[in-house]
Formats: C-alpha cells, sequence, structure tokens
C-alpha cells in the first residue's frame, strides 16, 4: 500500500469503529465519495439511502458524456468473498454496476481467480476495492499542471476518469500497476509510438468496456497524431463525438504543444468531433489562451446562431470614428484582456462562454444561442453607398432603403439576389439612402442559412437554425464598415494570400 492508499483504509476503518450506525453510513460513503470524486472530477456522486443492500446501490455515479447524460451504480460491501462475489457478480450485471470492497481484496497468485474469469464473462462489470482505487488516484495526484494548467500526462488521465465509468472486470492493486504503465509511455507523450499503441490498446480491451475502449484509443491516436513528428497517415478511430472529459484534457494539452499547434488535419480531425457549443463550455479549461488553430480549419462546418461588434476596451488607439459610448458587453460584464500570443494580431479566444476575438478597436463576439449577445440599441443606421460595395461576395435577400424624400422596400420571392434592382434603383434616384438592417446570404451556404445584419443593435443573426461561423464573421464586418477591421487572421485568409503569391511566382527554370 502506499500513503494514499493507507490515508483511505485509516479513514474507513474509522468509521466503521463508531458505535453509531448512521455515522458508519455518512463515514464510510463520504470516504469512497472522495477517491471516486479523484478519479471522476467530472462526474456527480449521487448518495443514496441504502447500505450494503443486495440489489439497491450505496452511491450512484452520474455524468454528461457529449451532452447526453449517463450514469452507473456503485455497491459497498465489506469484502471481495469469492464465492458470495460471485453469486452478485451474476445477479447485478442487468446494472452494470461497480462492486466496490471496503477492504483490499488479495488474488490468489497461482494463476487466474475463479472471480476473475466471473467478471470477465459478465462483460460489463468492474469488481474492484478501495486501495485499488485509491492506488489508481495515486499518479494524478502527483502530477504537475502543465502551462495552461492541462495535465502532464493526459493518457493517464483519461484511463483514471474513465475507469469508474467504463471499467470491467476485476482490478486490483497489481492490475492498477499494469494499466498506469500502459497509459505513461517511457519518455513522455513523445514516445507514443505504434508498439506503445498496440500494448495501450490490448489492456484497455481487457479492462474496459468497448466503448470506453475506444475512446481511450481514439484519444491515443489523436495525441500521436498531434505530437509526432512523423507523417502520420490516419486516425483510424477518430469518428463520433468527443467526451466532455477528453476536450477537457487532450485540447489545452495539444494547444501547448507546438508541433501540434502547427498540424491543421489535427484540428479537423477534432473540429468534426465536437460543436462551437461544446467550445464555449470549456471557457475555464482554456484560460482564454489562443485558440485560432483549432477554430480557423473548422469556420466553414461549425455554425453559430448571432455575432456581434462592441467596442474594445482594451484597444489604446483613436476611436474618433466609433461611437461615444462604450458597449455593456466589453466593461460592465467582466469581459477580460486575453493573452496575447500574437504580437497584436487577432486570434480567436473564449470569455464569458462566447469565441472572441479583439481586432483594432473592435471585439467580435460569437455565439451559438443568440439568446447570449442582445445587441444595443442606440448604434446608427448605415449610409447605403457606404456598404453597397462591400456587399460584393454576398446575395442580398432584401434591404430597407429610408431616404430623405421616400423609402423603397426591395425584397424578392424565395432566394432571389436583388443586388442589381437595388442598383438600379440607387441610379435612378438621387437621394441618400439610410439602411438599418440588411438580409443576406452567402452563396455557398444552404438556400436557408440567410443572415439579418442589424446596424442599430450591431448584430449579425442567422434567421433559420444555424450559419457557419465564417459566414457571421465575414456579415460582421460590415457592421464595422466606418472602422474597417482586419479580420484575416481569424479566418486564415491571410496565409491563404500568401500562399498563392507564392505560387505565382516563377521558379527556377521557368
Amino acid at each position: 500500500m502506499n500513503t494514499r492508499s493507507l490515508a483511505v483504509t485509516e479513514r474507513i476503518r474509522s468509521a466503521m469503529a463508531s458505535n453509531n450506525a448512521d455515522d458508519i453510513v455518512t463515514g464510510v460513503k463520504q470516504a469512497v465519495a472522495q477517491e471516486v470524486t479523484s478519479l471522476s472530477p467530472d462526474a456527480k456522486i449521487v448518495l443514496t439511502n441504502y447500505f450494503n443492500h443486495s440489489y439497491m446501490p450505496d452511491l450512484v455515479l452520474e455524468w454528461n458524456d457529449a451532452g447526453r447524460r449517463a450514469e452507473r451504480p456503485i455497491f459497498l460491501r465489506n469484502d471481495l468473498r469469492p464465492d458470495v462475489t460471485e453469486v452478485e457478480v451474476l445477479s447485478l450485471a442487468r446494472q452494470a454496476p461497480v462492486v466496490l470492497s471496503l477492504t483490499a481484496f488479495n488474488e490468489p497468485s497461482a494463476g487466474p481467480s475463479p472471480l476473475r474469469e466471473r467478471a470477465r464473462e459478465v462483460d460489463r462489470i468492474l469488481v474492484t476495492d478501495m486501495v485499488s482505487l485509491a492506488d489508481m488516484a495515486t499518479p494524478f495526484s502527483a502530477q504537475h499542471p502543465g502551462p495552461y494548467g492541462q495535465d502532464e500526462a493526459p493518457l493517464l488521465r483519461l484511463v483514471q476518469t474513465n475507469l469508474l465509468k467504463g471499467g470491467r472486470g476485476l482490478l486490483t492493486p497489481q492490475d492498477v500497476g499494469r494499466l498506469a504503465q500502459s497509459a505513461a509511455p517511457p519518455g513522455g507523450e513523445g514516445a507514443l509510438t505504434e508498439q506503445f499503441l498496440a500494448t495501450f490498446q490490448e489492456t484497455t480491451d481487457e479492462m474496459f468496456t468497448p466503448d470506453a475502449a475506444l475512446r481511450l484509443r481514439r484519444s491515443a491516436q489523436l495525441l500521436r497524431f498531434g505530437l509526432s513528428n512523423e507523417a502520420i497517415e490516419a486516425v483510424t478511430a477518430a469518428t463520433g463525438e468527443l467526451s466532455d472529459i477528453e476536450l477537457r484534457v487532450l485540447i489545452p494539452y495539444l494547444l501547448a504543444d507546438e508541433t501540434a499547434r502547427a498540424n491543421t488535419r489535427l484540428w479537423t480531425y477534432i473540429g468534426s468531433m465536437m460543436s462551437l457549443d461544446r467550445l464555449e463550455e470549456l471557457g475555464d479549461a482554456l484560460g482564454e489562451v489562443d485558440i485560432t488553430v483549432l477554430v480557423v480549419p473548422n469556420l466553414e462546418t461549425w455554425t453559430a446562431k448571432r455575432a456581434q461588434l462592441v467596442i474594445n476596451g482594451s484597444y489604446e488607439g483613436s476611436v474618433d470614428t466609433l461611437p461615444a459610448r462604450r458597449d455593456v458587453d466589453s466593461e460592465e460584464e467582466g469581459v477580460s484582456r486575453p493573452k496575447r500570443t500574437h504580437d497584436g494580431e487577432p486570434f480567436w479566444y473564449i470569455s464569458n462562454r462566447l469565441l472572441t476575438a479583439d481586432a483594432g478597436p473592435w471585439r467580435l463576439l460569437i455565439a451559438s444561442d443568440a439568446r447570449r449577445l442582445k445587441g444595443r440599441i442606440d448604434s446608427a443606421a448605415a449610409n447605403w453607398d457606404d456598404i453597397s460595395q462591400m456587399i460584393s461576395g454576398f446575395a442580398l435577400d432584401s434591404v430597407d432603403l429610408r431616404g430623405l424624400s421616400r423609402r423603397i422596400y426591395v425584397g424578392a420571392e424565395g432566394s432571389g439576389d436583388v443586388s442589381s434592382d437595388v442598383a438600379r434603383i440607387r441610379a435612378s434616384i438621387d437621394d441618400s439612402f439610410q439602411v438599418t438592417e440588411i438580409h443576406v446570404r452567402r452563396p455557398s451556404d444552404a438556400s436557408l442559412a440567410g443572415l439579418s445584419v442589424d446596424f442599430t443593435e450591431m448584430t449579425v443573426t442567422a434567421r433559420h437554425g444555424g450559419a457557419p461561423i465564417a459566414s457571421l464573421v465575414r456579415a460582421a464586418e460590415l457592421l464595422a464598415h466606418r472602422h474597417p477591421p482586419d479580420f484575416s487572421t481569424l479566418t486564415g485568409s491571410r496565409a491563404a494570400t500568401v500562399a498563392e503569391i507564392l505560387d505565382r511566382q516563377p521558379t527556377q527554370g521557368d
């Protein structure tokens, strides 16, 4: 036993020594809950009114997995008597529980015990003891946080947090040692070789249910794909949605590695297994660090409901052309300054559960839920002549032209482009037209992905469902027509332009 195991054993022994039955139950369950929380801090532990019951659990572990609620019952036992536990394993099999002994289980050294074989046969039941749980939690408790607060051994952390959710079979201290070693490659995460992955897969297939083993294998492959300098062609398990704990462990860790940051295909893989609303929930784990490498490859596939431009409270340049009043969103709600990594260039970060970027005097906010961005109420209408040239690249669905002498609404049945109609009207009428709102659509988007650009609210809203983030960013540039921002690093357009220029350069021998 190590120090942690001894401390847990002593807490349980002290609780069991009480003369009060309620104190015994409370003390034991609290000691167990503490170890469970150490392994699965993202889960909720529900204490029931039962203790050592035959078919009613003592605790229930509850968690969210990619937005879906999941749970697993935990049954406490004073010990693991093989003959009794084998019968319980069969009777409890339908609940897929954890059967947890308060005292250590000593498995005979001569070959697999009947209890191990029976627990393996049932498939979705985990039989273990408190000493094993404490041993499993020990490597994590000794870890030192990385530069963004992430775990230094992400694969080991994922194994630990999945143990009670998806572990199976008999788990003794000897099994814990083998499992921990399989998840912590010698030489650090850079030693994620094919041989290591094969051993890791073999171990997780044995000790985890098929779905949990698949998630762990996927995480290992993503780590190797991101951290290796070799050209790795496939991530065979990279399908489905990443779980909440995978996102919280893998993304901060990979963002802190320069090799991983440069791997665009990695972030495309990861982006295909998550969405903007999942990213918004990671604000506390990311700490407002630069996530541009993750966002840019997924601008066309991730959707959002609303974008808003507010005044950047941290901007130190001239804002003479901007409204005098500062926006509520930029200061009064406590939007803080992000950590800079691009020498002043705009970059994406998460703040107050909003995808955010600062570009000169502007702060751009993107939300998956329109209700989280209320918009302003006092911004000025736009002059049509100022924005008409900027609409190139959009189809204009409708616009309400408000002149000094007349007001003209131009729209089309269905999703037709009325740009040419508006141009003819403007050419034939001598007036100064103001617009408070226009409806536009990028031709590359779905036919229903129209955008409402409101100059009085300084918002862009997807009119039906969501729209690609790239479309919202492009439309937000219209809002800032009086002081155009440079959003090129937010969309990757600057890098694309440089690449095009280089492609046009003549090579030697041409």
